[in-house]
């Protein structure tokens, strides 16, 4: 620490305050260091521990008693796995019932078809209603 004299000439007191005011930011310096460490991020943290030794592993393996093995109970255990899983394929939209009439619209193209195979085909069936249809019977 610096000693504070009184009788000082101003370039004394001057260099004085200087050295103070230096002392004073390594010790603010030291002081946030400390308080990050103890009271920073967990990660960070520093815990400092009373006695290093008891946290030592022992190195010395002829040191150490062997103690005898106890071979633990077992017990054997049988299981039957049952399937609880339901067909993982996507069901989908149920099917129109088959004694609903059906229109059936074929769609061709309208150029030539001669040397042209079929691919493939996809039937799409979608649910129309028409709406009732109001008429008067006249019997002579």
């Amino acid at each position: 620490m610096i000693e504070i004299q009184k009788s000082l000439t101003y370039d004394q007191l001057l260099t004085q305050y200087q050295a103070l005011q230096l002392q004073n930011e390594k010790l603010t310096f030291e002081l946030d260091q400390l308080n990050r460490l103890i009271f920073g991020n967990k990660s960070e943290r520093f815990v400092p521990v009373a006695d290093t030794n008891q946290l030592q592993l022992a190195l010395d393996i002829q040191a150490q008693e062997t103690l005898p093995t106890v071979e633990p109970r077992t017990k054997q255990i049988t299981y039957t796995r049952t399937d609880t899983k339901k067909s993982t394929a996507h069901q989908g939209r149920l099917y129109i019932p088959a004694h609903i009439p059906r229109e059936i619209i074929l769609l061709e193209p309208q150029e030539s078809t001669e040397g042209c195979k079929k691919i493939g085909e996809e039937v799409t069936e979608e649910l129309h209603i028409k709406p009732a249809i109001f008429f008067v019977k006249q019997q002579p």
